[in-house]
């Protein structure tokens, strides 16, 4: 389990700093390395989404990153106005992988009509604003609970017995 987790972090982490690199550059290049870092973290999503208790459980991690389907109407909407809080279950369909999916693949046909999204369209800073916030997310919501996993913070993961006992201590 902690392996799954150290590797989830690790490529979101990846993620969020290409996202953050497309925001400020956004090119072909940065495009292309954003998306593959992109495909890599969902992958290891994957590898651990359904380990869907402990930590996961209560920062509700799967609603957190993978909620289908993207409402792409409410994200072009949000991104129109410059109003998008992230938080909330009427958000959900709003965020995580699934919309930074939306926001590399689904708002234009040709790469060329996707960056001009990001460079020259109206709301181009929107949209880069909204990408970062939706990336910085999902990876608040990964350490979150890989830290409780691991046994320098949370240390969920430690033995039965003693974890039982303390369930009963609290009781």
């Amino acid at each position: 389990i902690i392996p799954g987790y150290e590797n989830l972090q690790a490529q979101i982490s990846r993620m969020d700093q290409s996202v953050k690199d497309f925001a400020a550059t956004p090119n072909q290049e940065t495009l292309t390395n954003l998306r593959s870092n992109f495909i890599d973290a969902y992958v290891a999503w994957e590898k651990v989404s359904f380990l869907e208790f402990g930590p996961a459980f209560s920062q509700t991690l799967r609603a957190e990153l993978n909620t289908f389907p993207t409402d792409n109407f409410s994200i072009d909407n949000a991104i129109q106005s410059g109003q998008f809080s992230l938080t909330g279950f009427s958000t959900q369909n709003r965020r995580g992988l699934p919309a930074i999916d939306y926001l590399l693949y689904g708002v234009g046909n040709t790469d060329t009509e996707i960056l001009e999204k990001y460079t020259s369209a109206a709301n181009a800073n929107k949209r880069k604003e909204y990408l970062l916030a939706v990336s910085q997310l999902i990876l608040t919501k990964v350490d979150l609970v890989y830290n409780q996993w691991r046994p320098e913070s949370g240390n969920y993961g430690k033995s039965p017995e003693r974890h039982n006992r303390e369930i009963c201590q609290r009781k």
